[in-house]
């Protein structure tokens, strides 16, 4: 029978092996993860959430300066998300790892707001007024375009310096995405700012001065239009209360031929 000085050598014993055994494992896992880290050969998924409007995969892939087949084990999200927040069309990152070996990137874009076009180029900008695009012509068909606004020189990560335009911008911001999403063309003319939708329906803001003012009332009366499936001929936001002229149908249409 042993007696109680063995029972306690034996007890330290086995807590150093246990202990031993820890730090066996832990270095095992660690020479694993720099082994597989430093393999050429693809080791789990990567994962960009949500479906994005302005960046592809491929995008994404580039402003990390990761190619195909990818390690996540090789991958540094810090550095991953450092990389993704200095792009301009990109507002917040978020990078998680899900089980078994998943790498989630969630971003949420900086989508540009509206398409400057000038003489020589078109800039999309964004909702405070930078510029995320130059091009040389109309590439993002899903956002309204904006005409009779000097534009100077600018280029990406520049501020619009132009008022008017700023003013629209203000007015874009306070839309809600259905009211947003109807807007085809928004023009400047004599010093009045007017918007074609796209099933050609003329809405008069006023001068640029006011039309972020207009925001609010241009949902209600867009909402309006749309829920009582109202016909209307054109709609006027510069007065102090919005004035909506209603298509007139023609009595004469409507009559019956007399039967003879």
């Amino acid at each position: 029978m042993k007696s109680s000085r063995q029972k306690i050598k034996e007890r330290k014993r086995k807590g150093y092996l246990k202990i031993f055994i820890f730090f066996l494992v832990i270095i095992a896992l660690v020479n694993f993860k720099y082994f597989f880290a430093h393999t050429p050969i693809a080791i789990g998924e990567l994962e960009i959430k949500p479906q994005l409007s302005t960046l592809t995969r491929a995008d994404v892939l580039l402003i990390l300066n990761v190619k195909e087949p990818i390690n996540i084990l090789a991958l540094d999200r810090a550095s991953m998300q450092r990389h993704l927040v200095r792009d301009l069309r990109v507002k917040k990152v978020n990078i998680n790892y899900a089980f078994p070996l998943k790498m989630v990137v969630n971003i949420e874009e900086n989508a540009p707001l509206v398409c400057l076009v000038s003489n020589y180029a078109f800039f999309e900008v964004d909702e405070n007024n930078t510029v995320l695009k130059v091009s040389r012509g109309i590439t993002n068909p899903h956002i309204p375009i904006l005409t009779g606004v000097a534009v100077e020189s600018s280029f990406v990560g520049d501020k619009i310096q132009s008022m008017p335009a700023q003013n629209v911008i203000g007015f874009l911001n306070g839309l809600d995405e259905q009211s947003r999403a109807i807007i085809s063309e928004i023009s400047l003319k004599n010093n009045i700012v007017e918007i074609l939708t796209l099933n050609r329906l003329k809405i008069v803001l006023g001068v640029p001065e006011t039309v972020a003012d207009k925001a609010s009332d241009f949902n209600i009366v867009m909402k309006q239009i749309k829920e009582q499936n109202i016909a209307v001929e054109y709609v006027n936001l510069s007065y102090e209360r919005p004035f909506i002229k209603v298509k007139q149908v023609n009595p004469a249409q409507n009559q019956l031929p007399n039967k003879t």
